[in-house]
């Protein structure tokens, strides 16, 4: 589209860039501190866009002034979490560098190659399938003695409900994932164990734990974190076999998705579900 708007990719690559040089400067400062230095980066990186007219300058402020709110909204999230951390962790809280990569990505500096850990390993024998990807934040820490970590993946948008029932499924692999990947990669230690996995709104809702508890912010308990490897060992090759054998079918899980949808009159959603079962158009994972 040629007209003026939002890049919302743009956006968030932005904004996770800005996340990570703070990540790698130390978060360990003040809510005031955090959210100016958040402001200056933000205006730092808007500043080399180009603008060639008048409106496009006064589109560019506004974005960096919207920038500085979530900025606002990231510190004062951020304060609140490292008190529970220190709460929790007895202050051996500490972070990895960000935005730690498995595999190689089409978008890593050749520089930084010897950064890159090798790719994960998903299934068994024939059926095995290395994953690439990149986690935004690892906090690591120590309980009882014993080494832990925190997955954190940052969410411009809203964050996707996660949970055992979702990760059976394939809609939800992510935040599991990357736990297991941290596991499988050793960074933070070869003995250290899942503590939380969460997603992080920018929208200023802060931490969304994926497998969230009653008793607050414990750890996750050790038979879902071997539940989770045994569901990844055996979702992952399923899901690289359909998309290698070209089986892309219209589902949705959410009978009432075209409800308030302005494309409903011509959502293949609802030309499927009519016989879907009679054309047996139904994915043996979300069965």
């Amino acid at each position: 589209d040629p007209e003026e708007g939002t890049d919302y990719q743009r956006r968030g690559m932005l904004i996770h860039d800005v996340l990570a040089t703070l990540l790698t400067e130390g978060m360990d400062v003040s809510e005031a501190d955090m959210a100016a230095r958040f402001r200056r980066l933000v205006e730092d990186r808007m500043a080399m866009r180009p603008h060639e007219n008048r409106l496009q300058r006064a589109l560019i402020r506004i974005e960096a002034e919207m920038l500085g709110l979530v900025g606002d909204a990231f510190a004062m999230r951020q304060v609140e979490y490292g008190q529970k951390l220190n709460d929790v962790w007895g202050g051996s809280e500490s972070s990895l560098p960000p935005e730690i990569t498995f595999g190689s990505l089409p978008d890593v500096d050749s520089q930084a190659a010897d950064a890159i850990h090798p790719p994960i390993l998903f299934g068994r024998d024939e059926h095995a399938v290395r994953v690439r990807g990149r986690i935004d934040r690892i906090d690591v820490g120590v309980v009882d003695g014993r080494p832990v970590f925190n997955v954190i993946d940052y969410k411009t948008g809203d964050p996707p409900t996660s949970n055992e029932a979702e990760l059976r499924s394939g809609r939800a692999i992510q935040l599991a994932l990357y736990t297991s990947a941290v596991q499988r990669m050793g960074v933070a230690g070869l003995d250290a164990t899942p503590f939380q996995m969460a997603y992080w709104s920018l929208k200023g809702l802060g931490l969304k734990p994926g497998y969230p508890s009653k008793k607050g912010f414990v750890a996750i308990d050790v038979a879902v974190v071997n539940s989770m490897q045994q569901i990844l060992d055996d979702l992952i090759p399923k899901l690289a076999e359909s998309l290698r054998s070209g089986k892309f079918l219209v589902e949705n899980s959410n009978k009432d998705c075209t409800g308030q949808c302005p494309f409903h009159t011509t959502c293949r959603v609802n030309q499927i579900r009519s016989v879907s079962e009679s054309l047996q158009k139904i994915g043996d994972i979300l069965r």
